[in-house]
């Protein structure tokens, strides 16, 4: 069997990178632009927060929603991917 030829590394930051690190540059001034004080009312319970904290919670919770949605769709593709395993391993005739 002939090897493939081992392509050249890349030179140079790559487009991930770059892009990450301009996020995270938009990230750091979005902080620091809104670091006011603002009043926060759940329910009956009242309380002063800065904005971006307020808004680093509000992320949190909706990135532990979707990856709890996540987790309970590949629990099923996982538990129907080891059921159709089985069954073709059953007609194959492996133990």
């Amino acid at each position: 069997m002939k090897q493939q030829p081992i392509p050249p590394a890349k030179k140079g930051p790559s487009f991930k990178l770059i892009l990450s690190l301009l996020l995270a540059l938009v990230a750091i001034i979005f902080v620091l632009q809104n670091s006011q004080e603002v009043r926060i009312r759940l329910f009956t319970v009242e309380l002063f927060s800065p904005l971006v904290l307020a808004l680093a919670i509000l992320f949190v919770t909706g990135a532990l929603v979707v990856y709890l949605l996540m987790w309970q769709r590949m629990s099923a593709l996982r538990k129907e991917n080891n059921q159709l395993r089985k069954q073709i391993e059953k007609g194959l005739g492996r133990p």
